[in-house]
């Protein structure tokens, strides 16, 4: 597998560099830098947004994750394999003598393995697809940039950024928690269209950027997005077994503690409601 997805084009529309070694990727930032500087020895200007994806390893979603070994080609046998590389893992925390129970291993890429960085690469490997401006993967760090020229040019970069799937409420996993929550037949039907087909376009100082597709998020200012955030976040506390307070955007979730097990499986639970936003 390696073979195969380490022959880089740089010459490609959207060069991926995944990860591979610590003189590629003193290459890869040669390759952006000099992109850049040939732009500004024209004239031109270059805006450029440095992304970190914070602790990147322990935040991959196992499901989504899976999903994407298929359309990278990793099928039959070898595909079987690492999906229960990946699944039935558990952990426990031991400190001062003391072990917290076991629990299991829903999120993350398991760190120092072979295939861990091939993972990874797999799961970010897909983000030029959504945005128009460059961009140059490797590992945790993801720079995207644009040639600016125009306003239309910073509102696109703007576009870009905000294409990319950082904390917003998926459209996809709020219209499945629909009907759970009884809102089927016409009702569900027609707020699924109320969400779908959205556009938008950024104005500023008499210049507006193009419109673009809205593809997550819940329109703020209406009547029903009150209740669509609601049935967005209604069952997180399933996931935990701490208790939990939920109002809007703001949530507390709490526990007596008295024993280090306590402190132990509050953590499990944040961890759990990192995996649940993440699905």
């Amino acid at each position: 597998m390696y073979k195969q997805w380490g022959n880089g084009d740089m010459e490609s529309e959207q060069w991926r560099h995944g990860i591979i070694t610590a003189i590629f990727k003193k290459v890869v930032q040669i390759y952006i830098y000099n992109l850049w500087t040939e732009n500004l020895d024209q004239g031109g200007k270059v805006d450029i947004v440095y992304i970190h994806f914070a602790k990147a390893f322990n935040k991959v979603p196992r499901r989504r994750l899976i999903g994407k070994l298929e359309p990278n080609g990793v099928v039959g046998r070898v595909g079987a394999w690492i999906q229960a590389f990946l699944s039935g893992r558990v952990q426990k925390v031991t400190v001062n003598g003391h072990s917290s129970s076991w629990t299991n291993v829903t999120s993350g890429i398991p760190q120092g393995s072979v295939l861990g960085p091939l993972l990874l690469f797999f799961y970010i490997n897909d983000m030029p697809n959504y945005v128009s401006s460059e961009m140059s993967l490797f590992a945790d760090d993801t720079k995207l940039y644009r040639d600016v020229s125009t306003y239309r040019d910073y509102a696109q970069l703007q576009d870009d950024l905000e294409q990319l799937p950082f904390d917003k409420v998926p459209r996809r996993r709020l219209i499945g928690k629909l009907e759970p929550n009884g809102v089927v037949g016409r009702v569900g039907a027609w707020i699924q269209a109320f969400l779908f087909g959205r556009v938008q376009k950024v104005t500023g100082n008499g210049h507006s950027s193009s419109w673009t597709n809205v593809t997550s998020g819940i329109p703020q200012g209406s009547v029903l997005g009150p209740l669509l955030l609601f049935f967005d976040i209604n069952d997180m506390p399933n996931y935990v077994s701490s208790e939990m307070s939920l109002f809007a955007d703001d949530t507390k979730f709490y526990r007596d503690v008295s024993t280090y097990r306590d402190y132990a499986q509050l953590q499990d639970d944040l961890e759990q409601l990192r995996e649940w936003s993440l699905t």
